[in-house]
Order: structure tokens, then sequence, then C-alpha cells
């Protein structure tokens, strides 16, 4: 390396013996101790002498090589030190058991002896959320294990540690090319908004729907949706918010409810038509239908003439295939295919929920018409590959209540987060409709 670029040169090398390697993690989290107990909990005398004991107890150039590795001065804070230092160990760990797994890097190392790459931590605390980078010396030995993306996989893990939501994104070779940077994100989302009184929700409904700070959709632009995710990611719950939405905002609304859960207590009305029997559902999709062609024979004849909203919500499509036999399963598809490619001149919404999105649920000619994609939860590879097929997906749902990926009109897939409903829905819904005459 060019000694007049390669920052790490002037910095003294910790070797650590193959038979020691183990005590490694000792070594860090006493000098992490003396420091922070230097720093945060003593003062005068004290203090003077727990400077003393680290002088003794580390030489003084592996102290230097702290205070670089930590970025001390663009360290703004006791917090940020802390945190550097934790991470610092954490990735340290990390290294010496990556090389001690790897028994062929024995035959690199100098005289049987692993020479641990230097680190530096840039990494802050500002406004509730983690930002940073980490900067990994390259030497012989590990130049290859930095590069592989098994390392960040196992990079990401040992920032969990640290704080949830840590992750490296991406890396890069600095300009010298004698280390390798890991951009550093939080992927904590803490853009959730609540809904705790009516109010609350006929504000943010406003035409469209707004699912956090960062996502909003107008049915208009996406004309039809659909929400995936497993027992308990909150699936119902976005859904009624949507129906709540939809209700508030005048639309005409029909709910296929199989499983009779939530929705199915919703009341019939001349504004919102519900059913769970087979043979109901069926009736009430035809009837649907035939609305729609109606309104198509109207617009045609009048195309300025006023079109009003409609929202067809189907809910457990899984269960309601399983419990129709094949010819009404066939004319299922048909009935959806038609709202889905008629419906957006129309406004005629789909709405479909279902705890497992695939090509057996949703044919691939009513999943290209879905401008809202939703997968909630700690979702399946080949979940995420149906409703984000042209996604190279970065980004993980996780299972958290809520919690999940999703797609706006094509935009490529990104982490949001479910709004908290501290009312009750259904009974929101219900009172509405009393009032409609």
């Amino acid at each position: 390396m060019n000694t007049k670029t390669n920052q790490f040169r002037h910095r003294k090398k910790i070797i650590i013996e193959p038979e020691i390697v183990n005590h490694v993690n000792y070594k860090l989290l006493i000098e992490m101790g003396l420091i922070l107990w230097t720093v945060l909990f003593s003062s005068g005398l004290l203090r003077f002498m727990g400077i003393a004991l680290i002088l003794v107890t580390f030489q003084f150039n592996y102290i230097l090589n702290w205070i670089e590795e930590l970025q001390l001065k663009n360290c703004h804070s006791v917090k940020d030190l802390a945190l550097r230092m934790i991470v610092c160990y954490q990735i340290k760990n990390l290294l010496v058991e990556e090389a001690e797994k790897e028994r062929a890097l024995w035959n690199l190392a100098v005289n049987g002896r692993i020479l641990i790459p230097f680190v530096n931590v840039y990494i802050a605390y500002e406004n509730h959320r983690f930002k940073g980078k980490v900067e990994i010396e390259l030497t012989h030995t590990f130049t290859q294990m930095l590069s592989d993306d098994l390392f960040v996989n196992q990079l990401n893990s040992a920032l969990q540690n640290v704080a949830e939501g840590l992750r490296a994104k991406s890396h890069e070779f600095n300009k010298t090319g004698n280390s390798v940077i890991f951009e550093l994100e939080d992927t904590t989302i803490d853009d959730q908004i609540e809904i705790s009184s009516v109010n609350n929700l006929i504000n943010v409904g406003g035409g469209g729907v707004v699912l956090d700070a960062s996502h909003e959709f107008d049915w208009n632009k996406i004309h039809h949706g659909i929400v995936s995710g497993v027992t308990g990611a909150g699936k119902s719950t976005l859904i009624e918010y949507m129906v709540a939405n939809a209700m508030l905002n005048d639309y005409e609304i029909v709910i296929i409810d199989p499983k009779q859960s939530d929705l199915s207590l919703i009341k019939n009305s001349r504004k919102v038509k519900v059913a769970w029997e087979c043979e109901d559902i069926m009736k009430l999709l035809e009837d649907t239908l035939a609305e729609m062609k109606e309104v198509q024979r109207s617009y045609h004849q009048n195309p300025e003439g006023k079109l009003k909203q409609h929202l067809i919500v189907i809910d457990e499509l899984a269960a309601l295939k399983a419990m129709v036999n094949k010819e009404q399963q066939k004319r299922l598809d048909e009935i959806m295919k038609q709202i889905a490619l008629l419906g957006r001149q129309l406004k005629f919404h789909l709405l479909l929920g279902m705890q497992q999105a695939n090509a057996n649920n949703v044919p691939t000619e009513i999943r290209e018409q879905m401008g809202l994609r939703v997968l909630l939860g700690n979702s399946t590879e080949a979940a995420r590959k149906f409703l984000f097929p042209d996604d190279d997906i970065q980004v993980e749902s996780e299972n958290k209540l809520g919690q999940g990926i999703l797609s706006i009109n094509g935009s490529v897939a990104e982490k949001f987060q479910a709004p908290l409903i501290k009312v009750n829905l259904i009974e929101l819904i219900n009172e509405k409709l009393l009032k409609v005459k």
C-alpha cells in the first residue's frame, strides 16, 4: 500500500495469537469498561487514576488506536462515544470469530498469528435515528471476506445487538483502496400515524388513504389493491381502515367475507352490501358485475356524467376459493378479471385480502392491475417475488403488527407502518350507516 495515502499505516497492529484468540473479547470488554468508567462515573483524582490504569493496562499506542477508531474528534456526546465503542467491539469480535472459522487463513498469517484489521466508526444518534458508517482496513487475510455478502449479513446481525433496525445497507472501497466502507442506515419506522377518533379518520381520508407519514394513495390513481399478510400481521385491521375511509368518502361498498371475521359485522344497507355464505357471495358478485356493466353503458352514452365511487372488498380470497366448486372458481376469477380491467375507467375499485399471495389465488393478469401492493408481517420469499416481481427486494417485512412493505403504482418496494387504530372501526362504520337515509 502507498504509505502516503494509507491512513492505517501509522497505527500499531493488534496481533492475536491463535491459542489466545478467544481472549480478545475480554481485552476489549475491559478496555471499554475502563474508558466508560473514566468518562462517565469519575472525576478529579479518580479520573486521573482511571486514565493511568488504562495507560498501564494497555499500551499507549493501543489507546491512540482507539481514539482513531472511535473518531473522537467528530464525537459530540458521551452517548455517541458509548455507541461507537459498542459497535467497534461487535465488529472486532465478528472479525476474530470469522478468522477463527477460516482455518485456511492461518497459513496466510504472520508466524501463525492473526492481524486484526483496524476499524473506524463514524456513528451518531440524532433526531431519534442512527446514522453513520463503518470503515474496515483491508488486509491480505480479510480482503475476500469483507467483500462477501455473507459478511454483510453477519455484520447486520452484529449491529442488531447494538440497536434494532441498525443495518449496513451498502459497501464500497475507499479512494485509496486500503479499506472498505459500510454505509449504515436506521431501518426502524417512526412514520406511524394514529387514528384515535372519527375526526382523525376524516382528516387523513380527504378522498385518498394515508398509510403512514411517507405513503398515501388515491383509489382513482392506483385503481385496485391487494393486501397480503400472515395471521396476526394486521391485514384485517388495515382493510377495515380502508373500508372506513371509503365509507366516510361516500363510496358504495361491497364486502365479501367468507370467514365471517369482523368485516361480516358491518350492516347491510343501501351503501354497503355484505355476504359471507357461498351462494350469497356469488350472487352479490354477479350483481356487482351487472351494475358495473350498466354504469359502462350509461358512461358511453354520457361521458361527462359523474361516476360514483365503488369499492369491492374480497377478504380471505384463498378461503373463498376453497369453499366453491371448480366451476364457481373459474367464474370468480372471470368476475375479478372483468372488474380489474373495466373498473379502472368506471371507478370500481377491487381490494383483495389474503394470507398468502400466489398465482393460485390471484391470476397474473389480475395481479398486473393492482396499483397498490401491500405485504405485512414476516413473509416468504415466494410471496415477495409474486407481489414485487420486478424488484430486487432489499428490505424484508418483519413479524411486527402492522409493519410490512408496499409498492404504489409500480414504485420500488419500501417499508411502511400501517396506522395505529385506537377506535372500533366496525362500530364507526355502522354508526355512519345509521345516518344514511
